[in-house]
């Protein structure tokens, strides 16, 4: 029986022709063995027992063999060169629509939509003026999130607002994994049934394959 005291991985990756090579991952021997998950988030046991199978359902679309592939339409129209003026010009947007949709492929049983990760992020106007209040966002988002946030900047100049590009004006913080499911649940089942007039998540995807969620948790 092989122990972690009769083998010792190496450190580095010589690449895979080397005769020396480290253990998967899987491995407790190896290096970066991560032990784990020993549980199933109850929301995450949800999904794959029973959202996923019905998000299948809804999107399925069937085809008979033997069907031929529908062509997909001009996305960006060019220019037919009549003009000199043509030569060197972005092409155009799509006809009849002045927004570029993204292409969006079938659900399949290999790509059903999954929540990958949940961000917070909190605006603090105050902090544009005194730095000391990002402190407390921060601690904040700390305890709800578990996990370190970072300082965002603002974008643009608002003189109106007193609003200067690139200073620090608030705080973010991602948490993914099983970590993202067990949020989710607390906040599904404790924390948004006991707002009144909560208008809900918005369910946009931003791709087939990652459902990216956003709530907004102003301190101010």
């Amino acid at each position: 029986m092989r122990t972690r005291y009769q083998y010792h991985p190496p450190k580095y990756n010589r690449g895979p022709l080397h005769p020396i090579q480290s253990p998967p991952s899987s491995d407790p021997v190896a290096r970066d063995f991560v032990p784990g998950p020993f549980n199933t988030p109850r929301l995450k046991q949800t999904f794959q027992s029973t959202v996923a199978s019905d998000i299948m359902t809804l999107a399925y679309l069937h085809k008979e063999p033997g069907t031929v592939e529908r062509e997909t339409p001009e996305r960006l129209r060019g220019w037919d060169e009549s003009s000199p003026y043509h030569k060197n010009r972005a092409a155009r947007a799509p006809r009849g629509n002045s927004v570029l949709r993204p292409l969006e492929r079938d659900i399949t049983f290999k790509n059903i939509p999954e929540i990958k990760e949940v961000t917070l992020a909190a605006y603090v106007p105050k902090a544009i003026k005194e730095e000391d209040h990002l402190l407390v966002a921060r601690t904040m988002l700390m305890a709800i999130t578990g996990t370190t946030p970072e300082i965002t900047t603002s974008r643009s100049n608002v003189a109106q607002w007193g609003i200067t590009k690139g200073k620090k004006a608030g705080v973010k913080a991602t948490i993914s994994g099983n970590a993202a499911y067990e949020f989710m649940d607390r906040c599904i089942h404790l924390v948004f049934p006991r707002i009144k007039e909560w208008k809900g998540i918005a369910g946009k995807l931003r791709s087939v394959e990652e459902e990216r969620v956003t709530l907004l948790c102003p301190f101010c």
